[in-house]
C-alpha cells in the first residue's frame, strides 16, 4: 500500500521493508547522505573561490550568495 505512492526510484530502498517505520528510516537515512553528499560538494566549491584584482568584487558577491542559498536549502 505505501509503495503505491512512492517514486519510482524510491522503491528498491523500501521494498524488503516489512513495517512503515523500517521504510521512514530506510528513506531518512538515504536522504542524509545524499545531504552529506551536497554539503561535501558546497565545500569544495567554497574552497575554490579565488578572487583576483582583476575580478569584479560583485562577481564573487554572486557566488558567495549562490552558495549561500545552496546551504540553506540542505
Amino acid at each position: 500500500m505505501a509503495l503505491d505512492v512512492m517514486k519510482d526510484h524510491l522503491i528498491p530502498h523500501t521494498s524488503e521493508k516489512k513495517i512503515v517505520k523500517e521504510m521512514f528510516y530506510s528513506l531518512a537515512s538515504l536522504h542524509h547522505s545524499e545531504n552529506n553528499n551536497r554539503k561535501m560538494i558546497i565545500w569544495s566549491k567554497i574552497r575554490s573561490i579565488e578572487i583576483t584584482k582583476l575580478d569584479p568584487i560583485i562577481s564573487h558577491l554572486l557566488k558567495i550568495m549562490q552558495i549561500h542559498e545552496q546551504v540553506a536549502t540542505i
